[in-house]
């Protein structure tokens, strides 16, 4: 491995690190030790800041790769804050917790009540209309 690639490789690490941090104290998660959820939103709030921080004093020195990891970490965790933040105490999270598949990327950087990239029922896009269509003109032939 590449000197380059270890140290983009740690930084992406030290992102993570801070990510997973701030889904705890955000209580998205179960802490790991005491296995109960946590909120400790000003805590939370720090370590948010902390990586927008990194981000600013870093811009013009990152890899693509890594700029663009910071940036959605920073953007997605921001956006979270905000749900818990005007959350009512009580109220159930409307967001779930963050996949705990460490080590795979895009699995830290994309919480779980984000949209993915797949239809919500396979079965509808496998039909289509073009699919419709030529049954009608096969039924329509026979």
């Amino acid at each position: 491995m590449t000197e380059q690639a270890a140290t983009n490789e740690q930084f992406l690490g030290l992102v993570q690190r801070f990510q997973l941090e701030a889904w705890l104290f955000m209580g998205k998660m179960v802490h790991p030790e005491s296995q109960k959820v946590e909120r400790n939103l000003p805590a939370a709030k720090h370590v948010i800041d902390t990586l927008g921080m990194i981000e600013e004093k870093t811009k013009g020195n990152l890899s693509s790769e890594e700029e663009r990891f910071l940036q959605q970490v920073v953007t997605t965790l921001r956006l979270n804050f905000v749900d818990e933040a005007n959350r009512k105490p009580g109220e159930e999270s409307s967001t779930e917790a963050p996949p705990e598949e460490e080590g795979k990327e895009g699995a830290q950087d994309q919480p779980a009540d984000e949209p993915k990239d797949e239809p919500e029922d396979a079965s509808k896009e496998e039909n289509g209309p073009d699919d419709e269509e030529k049954k009608q003109g096969a039924d329509a032939g026979a």
